[in-house]
């Protein structure tokens, strides 16, 4: 049986979801970058159009998608700042 401390194993968790935040704030950039905006606006703007545009639309959902992830890891990225994480 191996012994791991609950600091080695909050070291590990962090790594993972640091990296993987880091993806998603790749993918929010270049959104940002490519529509010149924030998801706010976008998704503002978006709703407003008279006319649809598809590409517009996958990209919606995609940066909407990407919003989600950033909550849910940040969050995540809390709970086991703090400690509140337990091995199944």
């Amino acid at each position: 049986m191996i012994t791991l401390q609950k600091e080695v194993e909050q070291k590990y968790l962090l790594t993972g979801i640091i990296y993987k935040l880091h993806k998603i704030s790749d993918k929010l950039s270049f959104f940002e970058a490519k529509y010149k905006t924030n998801f706010i606006e976008f998704e503002e703007e978006i709703k407003n159009r008279s006319e649809e545009n598809v590409e517009m639309w996958e990209d919606y959902i995609q940066w909407k998608a990407y919003q989600k992830s950033l909550f849910s890891m940040n969050r995540e990225k809390t709970e086991v700042e703090n400690g509140h994480f337990k091995f199944s």
